[in-house]
């Protein structure tokens, strides 16, 4: 069914019968009735207007909506590659430092087992030396004390003025004695072959 304008009510006709409605009073009534549709026409045609731009704005704020969903979701998708990627990386350089902490700490302690055993090889030469030098210095000393060639050791000279001034002066002549002339003197050159006392 097709519907009315305002118009209609406006330019309608109405056929006349015997004892109808007043004329007037219907056309008075037809106005009337004409203006209040035609308001409410007015105004629906508004509300139409509002109802398109209020969709045409709830479709912009969902469209607005799904791209903030969408970054919000992209951003997260991107903190979370970023902490793993950061996460793996943090491993990646406390593996590698332990690594080189381990191999460091091998090289230390072989170069500590090195001097470890340099320090035992120098221990056994030292006492090696020391024992072959008493060795030699025993045999040494014993070969000497059976050649009687061997001149005694020198006597310490440490407090030898201090001795000899202690000691008693000899009893000496007091008058010159005169000296055999075939006789040897105690102190002086020695025959020709014999040492010197």
């Amino acid at each position: 069914m097709e519907r009315m304008n305002p118009e209609e009510l406006n330019s309608g006709s109405f056929p006349r019968a015997f004892r109808g409605y007043d004329r007037a009073s219907v056309d008075a009534l037809l106005a009337r009735a004409s203006a209040e549709y035609s308001v409410l026409v007015r105004d629906l045609a508004q509300l139409n207007d509002r109802v398109l731009e209020l969709e045409a704005g709830l479709a912009a704020y969902r469209a607005r909506e799904e791209s903030i969903s969408a970054a919000i979701v992209s951003a997260q998708q991107t903190a979370e590659s970023i902490h793993e990627q950061a996460k793996r990386q943090a491993q990646a350089i406390l593996e590698d430092a332990r690594k080189r902490a381990e191999e460091q700490e091998a090289r230390l302690q072989k170069r500590l087992n090195e001097l470890r055993w340099e320090y035992e090889k120098l221990s056994i030469q030292q006492r090696n030396c020391v024992e072959s030098f008493r060795s030699l210095l025993e045999d040494h000393l014993e070969s000497l004390a059976g050649d009687p060639r061997a001149k005694p050791p020198p006597q310490p000279t440490n407090g030898a003025a201090a001795l000899l001034a202690k000691a008693p002066e000899p009893d000496l002549p007091t008058e010159a004695v005169k000296p055999e002339p075939d006789a040897v003197p105690e102190v002086g050159l020695a025959p020709e072959g014999e040492p010197a006392e």
